[in-house]
């Protein structure tokens, strides 16, 4: 819903944009996924875009940018909404473990892409590389989700950011021993666990 509303308060011209890079993103990850990565060519991708090569990188500077923008979108945006969601008596390090717990419920329709995300990074710096560039776009989502739930004060900023950090590292955790495990099962309890270790530290 924040997606569509922010969506009509841009105008047409940006709008357009949005829809052309999220199609390019979109195209790249559908391709992808019925070939290797490596198979995948620029080309293919203006061609089932119906875009031209020119207008590919008047958005991306690379396939890779292109796999990893398809990959995450709306992704992040959803957790986000679901930090947002948590109910206010929540402190701004438990809202966002419970968002990202309570984005887990889907788990079974985004296994697949985990799996094959996870063995394309293996493969290839520059798709890591990428990938390590869109966390922190998800670090500073998260930050300004719970920077409303910490109290005014010249640190406000920077302690978002702290919490933000934290649980995107264990984020990352959990999801390299879901992967390494096979990902059979709902990563809750991975999570849980995981979690639990951030909140011993901080509490010591």
């Amino acid at each position: 819903m924040r997606n569509a509303i922010q969506m009509t308060e841009l105008g047409l011209r940006e709008r357009k944009k949005i829809r052309t890079k999220r199609i390019i993103g979109r195209v790249t990850l559908e391709l992808v996924m019925k070939k290797d990565f490596d198979s995948v060519r620029i080309e293919d991708i203006c061609e089932t875009a119906e875009i031209s090569r020119a207008t590919f990188f008047r958005y991306f500077d690379s396939k890779e940018a292109a796999y990893v923008s398809g990959l995450h979108e709306g992704r992040k945006e959803s957790i986000i909404e679901a930090v947002r969601r948590r109910p206010a008596k929540e402190g701004p390090l438990e809202a966002a473990q419970n968002g990202f717990i309570d984005s887990s419920a889907d788990w079974r329709e985004y296994r697949d892409l985990i799996l094959l995300d996870a063995s394309i990074r293996a493969a290839s710096p520059a798709v890591a590389a990428r990938a390590n560039s869109e966390f922190l776009a998800w670090e500073i989502g998260i930050a300004s989700a719970v920077e409303a739930r910490i109290a005014a004060g010249p640190s406000k900023e920077v302690t978002a950011r702290v919490i933000s950090a934290a649980v995107m590292s264990a984020v990352r955790i959990v999801t390299e021993r879901w992967v390494a495990s096979g990902a059979r099962g709902t990563p809750i309890p991975l999570y849980r666990r995981v979690f639990a270790t951030v909140n011993d530290l901080v509490c010591r």
